[in-house]
């Protein structure tokens, strides 16, 4: 780079000083605040779940996606506790197998009496009933009047 004489060494040279002040503002800056390490520390935070946020809260989740196996599993003892409003099941004699299982799981049948117990809706995934769907689902084949 060729510097000339007048002006244009003024102007390059009050860039840098610019940039000279910025970055060692920034740098400065660091300092005064304090550089924030990774490490956390240990603080306590209590949570006072006795005080209701809003009296009457209506449209609040509380459920599960296939959170009821069967019957007995998990019981109505254990959810209880939990008043949840909505279960999301599969229909009776589903092909699904959730999340690895061997064989399927959350027929609406079975379930139905436990999600009554605890005072929770029901909401049944019809698709589930076809063992590889949506995944590795194909309609090829299949006619207009059985997809619809």
């Amino acid at each position: 780079m060729e510097y000339k004489q007048g002006r244009g060494i003024n102007m390059l040279d009050r860039k840098h000083r610019n940039l000279a002040l910025l970055t060692a503002t920034a740098i400065a800056g660091l300092f005064a605040f304090g550089l924030k390490s990774n490490t956390a520390n240990a603080e306590d935070i209590n949570v006072d779940t006795t005080t209701a946020i809003r009296s009457n809260a209506e449209h609040v989740a509380s459920g599960g996606l296939y959170a009821l196996q069967n019957e007995t599993t998990p019981g109505a003892d254990l959810i209880s506790p939990l008043k949840p409003r909505t279960f999301t099941q599969a229909p009776p004699d589903p092909g699904q197998l959730p999340n690895g299982l061997t064989e399927p799981g959350g027929d609406f049948l079975k379930v139905a009496t436990t999600a009554q117990q605890v005072g929770a809706k029901v909401i049944i995934r019809l698709p589930d009933h076809y063992k590889t769907f949506p995944y590795g689902f194909s309609t090829i084949g299949l006619s207009k009047s059985t997809i619809w």
